[in-house]
C-alpha cells in the first residue's frame, strides 16, 4: 500500500519525510539522520500519512484550528466505480456516519 506524506515528518530539526512525498507501508522504516540511523515504525507516521489509491480520492480540507471545534466539515470523496456502486457506497456511508456523529 502507497502513502503520501501529508506534513513533513521532523525530528530534532531534521526533515525525514517531506510532505508530498510518496512511500511504500513497512512494518519499520530506516531513516538516516546526522545522528545516525533511525528505526520507525509505521505507527509513530501513521498520523503524518494518507492512503493513496488509483480508485478513490479522499479529501478532508484542514484548518489548523482547535480539532475539538464544532462545526460544518466537507468532507469530499471522488471515487471511480459505478453509478450503481456509487449509490450503494452513499448508503453505507450515511449509515456508518450517524454512529459516529
Amino acid at each position: 500500500m502507497k502513502y503520501r506524506i501529508i506534513k513533513d515528518v521532523e525530528i530534532f530539526n531534521q526533515i525525514l519525510f517531506k510532505k508530498g512525498s510518496i512511500i511504500e507501508k513497512k512494518e519499520k522504516y530506516n531513516v538516516q539522520t546526522e545522528s545516525g540511523e533511525i528505526n520507525l515504525s509505521h505507527d509513530i507516521i501513521k498520523d503524518f500519512v494518507e492512503v493513496i489509491n488509483e480508485n478513490f480520492d479522499i479529501r478532508v480540507k484542514s484548518i489548523d484550528e482547535d480539532e475539538d471545534e464544532e462545526k460544518l466539515w466537507r468532507l469530499q470523496i471522488d471515487i471511480k466505480t459505478t453509478r450503481k456502486k456509487a449509490k450503494k457506497i452513499e448508503n453505507i456511508l450515511r449509515e456508518t456516519l450517524a454512529d459516529h456523529i
